[in-house]
């Protein structure tokens, strides 16, 4: 449960892109948020959602959390958090990637901690200054 007895799907914080895709459609806009089917943007609702939700991030992001859903960031990401659902990230990552079910694809360096309970960890280039965990799934480099 979210706020105000909404369930929260999605909370994307601190958007410096042009635009963010959700389940196929694009929005602009600083601060996102996904509760139970409305999209709000910057505090007003703007759109309908299913209840899986896929997030493209064309550009760098601050704060990015789902309940399930794939979140793909062209860019930066100052922390991503996923209860189930991949994480990939083209660039680096300030803080930290944490998903309980899905695979982590970094393309840079993290300056945090990567974990996924259920999936693999995938660090293209550069390097992780935290802890790398995962109970089912592989850590590769490159």
């Amino acid at each position: 449960m979210g706020i105000f007895g909404k369930v929260i799907n999605a909370v994307i914080n601190g958007v410096e892109s042009n635009s963010v895709t959700i389940n196929g459609k694009t929005y602009t806009g600083r601060n996102i948020t996904v509760t139970d089917n409305n999209v709000i943007i910057d505090g007003k609702e703007v759109g309908i959602a299913d209840r899986k939700v896929e997030i493209i991030i064309n550009g760098n992001v601050g704060d990015v959390s789902t309940a399930s859903g794939k979140v793909d960031v062209k860019g930066d990401a100052k922390n991503v958090w996923t209860a189930s659902g991949d994480v990939k990230v083209a660039s680096s990552v300030t803080n930290c990637v944490d998903t309980k079910s899905g695979s982590i694809e970094i393309g840079g360096d993290v300056g945090g901690n990567v974990r996924t309970t259920s999936g693999d960890v995938l660090v293209v280039r550069g390097s992780i200054k935290g802890n790398v965990d995962t109970i089912s799934g592989d850590i590769s480099h490159g």
